[in-house]
């Protein structure tokens, strides 16, 4: 495990892919250590394959469900790749639910604010 922290912390070149470094020094233990999390992109710059300057847009949805929040936010992504293009995070702001006058779950509900590629003109 040494020896792959010098090897990239000596900037020598690197397949295209993630690499993981232990700080528990031995690397037996890794619940132990800490792992840092080197992405490739981060370490070679200026290649063409960076991401390009670009703009989000942000929305918020909420997407409902009788079964669950996993499937209320699911129906919401779902939903908005039908009328959208290049959905990149979906994030979950809010969980809550709808109740009956009884106290009883009507419907899951989740809120969540998803960024999609901006091409407005």
């Amino acid at each position: 495990m040494m020896a792959l922290a010098q090897q990239v912390g000596s900037g020598q070149s690197c397949p295209r892919q993630m690499q993981f470094l232990s700080l528990s020094g031995s690397g037996r233990h890794p619940r132990i250590g800490v792992e840092i999390l080197m992405l490739d992109f981060l370490r070679h710059p200026g290649q063409e394959d960076d991401m390009p300057d670009s703009v989000y847009k942000v929305i918020e949805l909420v997407g409902t469900s009788n079964d669950s929040w996993e499937k209320a936010a699911a129906n919401a992504v779902e939903q908005a790749a039908k009328s959208l293009r290049d959905l990149r995070i979906a994030e979950v702001v809010k969980l809550d639910m709808q109740l009956d006058d009884k106290g009883k779950v009507e419907a899951y509900r989740a809120k969540l604010n998803v960024s999609f590629k901006f091409e407005g003109s």
